[in-house]
């Protein structure tokens, strides 16, 4: 079977699940038909609906919605659960059907038209582009501040429309824990009557009997059959509900309908099944309202208020956009303050625009500059409007352009007039404050772009853009959502772990390799891997042309689920490192000078191998015996990086200090090495876990003065580990290897 036929098929099978929808819509109860259906997709238990076994049921209610609502009110026959598993099936198979065509469509001799196609996928498949309670906040922060202004416009305010959504949410919930014993004891019915069916011979058993052993052969379908009839019948009744009964006026109720309202009157003005998602609040015909996704209700409510603040121009670039943009700011330089000390961070700076000459001025949004680090970051609050993820090619690279390209370019014009002066300065606009620059004393730029909301999950892969004539080079910004950064600053906890996962997300996008992935999952993923190299993915040793990372958030989902009290237990979030290395990061962080912000930084660039072996030497000179006054060294090489340790008691520390330098320079030049880690240690110096660490990556140089210094050493004694393991035992260095295979080769001896 060829790629035309294959796709034939697949559409032949498609318009047969529809014409299934639209046949039980004509015949039975399309509303009840509806409710039941959306009901049956998305109850459950907490603790097991995550965005993996749930995530698609939105769109499958906009796929019954859109095939059900031209037949509400035809037909007031009854359903049954048959009818209602048979549409809950025929949701799943659209689905699956729509996005095998779009995936059978992603390969392309035309790269802007694959990643189109790649776009237009994520935006029908994919709702929610932050969790409800993000998007509430800025609704009510940003929109809520003009409150009257769209009460005159549409008859409800911003402020009480997502209140309302709130409230339909949590009365369906309250629906839900009321009536689920109740559900589930149908279900127990079923099941014993399934039981005592079973036991009837055939020639003694009735009609009704033989009927429901007959279609009900195993005891799961008969509890399901009892779920689903009792669900509908309860669910239909009491789950959708009047907003009147709410609290919420006339006016306001046909103003939320306006905005986000999917009615029977409404369906006709639309032609694809994709623009249900922007009136995800579904009413029946008798006005009664129920809603499946908070957190899309949330975003298509922000979508439509912005609609109708972009209808009046005046309003919408003037005060509207004004505030938008400075909100945007000011909770970036909030979110960034959780990590970086308060008199780090530079909001709204003025500099010498080199550009335009003497005198003239241009700016920038925030610097945070943190010892030997510097972030130049922009923030844009520009839409990222649905055409444009729909296939509209220049809509989407004019909002990629204003939302990424735009704020990475006024970052780097920033980075450029560092790189042009001697003495950088920036002064910052609402207080003098002044920003001066040390060069000499820069380790790192990163520059930084911070939208409104996410863009369909590729801020991530901002090369493909590349094919829409964007990011001609190849540097690219940190590009993140303002959702995104509250969960990125709030659990990388440390300034040392936030820089080193920008790092690794601009990494990523220069490997030559595909990498899908959205904000959340890859910062689980970094919590789990820090991305070390060999990357996760290369450890089987195959050749990857895409990668698809996936079910790292769900840490994230199970956490909100804690924070709204629908689950007990509290999931923990941290950076996965071994407890050495946290002990080492702890005191470099409480050192709080140049030198062990970029140790610790670079600490967590190291290999997964490497932080084994530190740790495991941290613990071996904590219990190895030392001669008084005697410093003794262990030098090893894990992957290509020397660790070095050094330890002495009755050696003053500043004594110790300097004579392992020294060591330490002698060993990586011993091993021609360029990348080397040590560390001194005083074991009886209980209040500190190291008198000294410092990490180099600097290439190796011939040096005469090491070359005598190294003849002149005397024939070398055991170090630690002072027991070195048997040939087949495991290696100290923790790496899981035979001790002859790993480290025996690379010891002193």
């Amino acid at each position: 079977m060829d790629l035309t036929e294959w796709i034939q098929k697949m559409e032949t099978e498609a318009a047969e699940q529809i014409e299934k929808l639209e046949k039980m819509g004509r015949r039975a109860n399309a509303e009840k038909l509806f409710v039941s259906t959306l009901l049956t997709m998305s109850v459950g238990p907490a603790s097991e609906m995550s965005e993996a076994t749930h995530g698609t049921v939105p769109v499958k209610t906009e796929i019954l919605a859109y095939h059900l609502y031209p037949f509400f009110g035809v037909s007031d026959e009854e359903i049954s659960p048959d009818e209602v598993e048979s549409c809950k099936v025929a949701s799943e198979r659209i689905l699956a059907v729509n996005g095998l065509l779009i995936e059978a469509g992603l390969e392309s001799d035309d790269p802007a038209a694959s990643l189109t196609r790649q776009i237009e996928r994520q935006a029908r498949t994919v709702r929610g582009s932050a969790y409800q309670e993000q998007t509430a906040t800025e609704i009510v922060e940003v929109q809520g501040r003009f409150d009257g202004w769209f009460i005159a416009k549409t008859g409800i305010s911003p402020t009480r429309a997502q209140e309302a959504l709130w409230m339909i949410y949590e009365y369906g919930n309250a629906f839900i824990q009321s009536n689920i014993e109740v559900v589930f004891a149908e279900a127990d019915k079923f099941e014993k009557q399934w039981r005592r069916v079973q036991k009837i011979k055939p020639e003694r058993g009735t009609a009704d009997e033989h009927t429901f052993a007959s279609k009900l052969p195993k005891k799961e379908y008969a509890m399901h059959y009892g779920w689903v009839q009792k669900m509908s019948d309860l669910g239909f009744a009491d789950y959708p509900v009047h907003l009147q009964n709410l609290g919420f006026t006339d006016a306001e109720v046909t103003g939320l309908e306006q905005l986000i309202g999917m009615t029977s009157a409404s369906r006709p003005g639309i032609s694809d099944v994709v623009e249900v998602r922007q009136k995800p609040l579904y009413f029946l015909n008798d006005k009664r309202a129920v809603l499946v996704d908070i957190a899309n209700a949330m975003d298509a409510l922000w979508d439509a208020l912005e609609s109708v603040a972009r209808s009046d121009q005046a309003f919408h670039d003037g005060k509207y956009q004004l505030h938008k943009g400075k909100w945007l700011e000011n909770k970036s330089e909030e979110y960034l303050a959780r990590i970086f000390p308060a008199d780090s961070i530079y909001n709204g700076l003025s500099y010498p625009d080199l550009a335009k000459g003497a005198g003239a001025t241009t700016e920038l949004d925030i610097a945070v500059a943190w010892g030997p680090f510097l972030i130049l970051a922009e923030a844009k609050a520009k839409q990222f409007r649905l055409e444009g993820q729909l296939g509209d090619v220049s809509r989407l690279r004019t909002d990629i352009k204003k939302n990424v390209q735009d704020a990475f370019e006024q970052a780097k014009r920033a980075a450029d007039y560092i790189e042009a002066t001697c003495m950088p300065e920036f002064t910052e606009i609402k207080t003098g404050r002044k920003l001066q620059i040390d060069k000499s004393k820069l380790n790192k730029t990163f520059l930084m772009t911070v939208s409104l909301h996410q863009l369909a999950g590729l801020a991530t892969t901002l090369a493909v853009f590349k094919d829409l004539g964007l990011f001609s080079g190849s540097e690219y910004p940190f590009s993140i959502s303002i959702a995104d950064l509250d969960f990125v600053t709030e659990f990388v906890k440390h300034p040392d772990v936030f820089l080193h996962y920008i790092e690794k997300r601009l990494e990523v996008q220069q490997i030559g390799v595909s990498i899908l992935v959205d904000e959340l999952d890859f910062l689980g993923a970094y919590l789990d891997t820090r991305f070390a190299r060999p990357y996760f993915w290369e450890r089987h040793g195959t050749d990857f042309n895409a990668i698809s990372i996936g079910g790292f958030s769900a840490v994230f989902d199970e956490l909100m689920l804690f924070r709204r009290g629908m689950t007990e237990d509290e999931p923990k979030i941290a950076l996965d490192v071994p407890s050495e290395i946290a002990e080492i990061l702890g005191q470099l962080r409480d050192s709080d000078d140049d030198h062990s912000r970029r140790v610790a930084f670079d600490l967590l660039g190291l290999t997964n191998n490497v932080l084994r072996a530190i740790g495991q030497l941290l613990r071996e000179i904590r219990t190895a015996e030392l001669n008084w006054g005697n410093i003794r060294r262990l030098a090893l090489v894990v992957d290509d990086v020397v660790i070095i340790g050094s330890a002495a008691t009755g050696v003053p520390s500043a004594e110790l200090v300097r004579r392992s330098k020294e060591i330490a320079k002698i060993e990586k030049y011993r091993r021609r090495a360029a990348k080397a880690y040590t560390m001194v240690i005083a074991p009886g110096n209980r209040a500190v876990v190291f008198e000294y660490v410092n990490y180099t990556d600097e290439p190796w140089v011939y040096d005469k003065q090491l070359e005598r210094l190294i003849a002149a050493e005397p024939p070398k004694a055991p170090v630690e580990p002072s027991r070195l393991p048997k040939p087949n035992d495991g290696c100290f260095c923790g790496s899981s290897r035979k001790f002859k295979k790993c480290c025996s080769g690379n010891l002193n001896r």
